[in-house]
């Protein structure tokens, strides 16, 4: 069994060079390559989005669901 620690800092490094205010701190957890456990931060609004395998995904300890949206043509990509 490995576990990796995958991390990013200062994920979107290009919009805090500009000063645009979206950009966050990663932090992954893999078990044999599978994520696990993932964390994302974003410092300006202070949302903490966090998700488990098997566990649901949360913002700020609110569970959050994807969309029920399957036409691509309805939907928007961020």
């Amino acid at each position: 069994m490995e576990f990796v620690w995958v991390l990013d800092p200062l994920d979107g490094t290009k919009n805090f060079s500009y000063e645009i205010p979206f950009f966050c701190t990663t932090i992954c957890l893999l078990k044999n390559k599978e994520p696990v456990v993932a964390v994302i931060y974003e410092p300006i609004t202070d949302n903490l989005f966090y998700a488990t395998k098997g566990g649901g995904a949360f913002k700020n300890d609110e569970p959050i669901h994807v969309s029920g949206q399957s036409e691509i043509s309805q939907s928007m990509l961020l």
